[in-house]
């Protein structure tokens, strides 16, 4: 599988200039949906001398944090960029994006059945009514790609309606998705083991609790399954933290919590 990684420099970098293997002291990295490190040193880790970033991350708040190497190229797969010189957020706009993580965590929280709408995988939004999240959609793709027509192609069947754009006879996708996810508490142990074929790895074993309404999610993947993971579920970026070979993190799943461990494994199977 191959990736292309970001451009990760700043302004006043050479055009010519490779990009960094790793984070860079001073500098602070952002990703589409909020979250913020600003990387203050960078050191080695005493047992292993892995190079290690800390720094600042900003989810809900800012706190201290540290990054190795292992967070760096799965961040890079997930598309971070270098917003250095930049203007960081604004007071409005994060509290405006608090706001918005907090009205997301109330729906996922209610009975019967919300719409997530995204893009290219990244949550954007829930919202009450599917024509609410079309509108959402259509409005961004209107800015985006002015004067093409707009048609919604969907499936009943896992409840997904794909935006497409058109003009003339060359007719593409949008990479923006309305998904219908049922939030209702109907789920079972028996929905939540769909779970454990949702993206491919090496090993998945899953466990449910009915008290607490949790999957506790294992996996043993390489760290590009883990990419597939991370999209498929749509996972908590703010809440996922890489140490050396293994990630934890945080979705909901058709109204269940989830709470995830992967062990990154090599390509040839045995765990890393």
């Amino acid at each position: 599988m191959t990736h292309e990684n970001p451009q990760m420099l700043s302004e006043d970098d050479s055009a010519d200039t490779p990009s960094p293997d790793f984070y860079q002291p001073g500098h602070t990295y952002a990703n589409t949906i909020g979250w913020r490190f600003r990387v203050d040193t960078v050191t080695t880790h005493p047992e292993d001398g892995e190079r290690t970033a800390l720094g600042w991350r900003y989810w809900n708040g800012w706190e201290p944090y540290a990054y190795g190497e292992d967070d760096y190229e799965i961040q890079r797969m997930q598309g971070i960029t270098d917003v250095s010189a930049q203007l960081l957020q604004s007071p409005q706009t994060a509290a405006e994006a608090d706001r918005m993580r907090a009205r997301i965590a109330e729906l996922e929280a209610a009975q019967g059945t919300v719409f997530r709408a995204s893009h290219d995988s990244i949550p954007l939004r829930l919202y009450t009514t599917a024509a609410e999240a079309r509108r959402h959609c259509e409005t961004v793709v209107r800015r985006e790609i002015p004067g093409a027509s707009l048609d919604w192609i969907e499936d009943e069947e896992n409840g997904v309606a794909e935006l497409a754009a058109a003009f003339g006879e060359d007719d593409r996708s949008t990479g923006y998705v309305v998904t219908a996810l049922d939030v209702a508490g109907s789920c079972d142990e028996g929905d939540a083991a769909d779970i454990l074929t949702l993206a491919p790895a090496q090993v998945v074993t899953g466990a449910y609790n009915p008290t607490t309404r949790t999957i506790r999610l294992e996996l043993t993947a390489t760290r590009e399954q883990w990419v597939v993971w991370e999209k498929a579920l749509a996972v908590d970026l703010g809440r996922t933290t890489h140490r050396g070979k293994a990630v934890t993190s945080h979705a909901v799943w058709r109204g269940l919590h989830v709470a995830i461990r992967c062990q990154f494994a090599s390509e040839g199977g045995a765990a890393g």
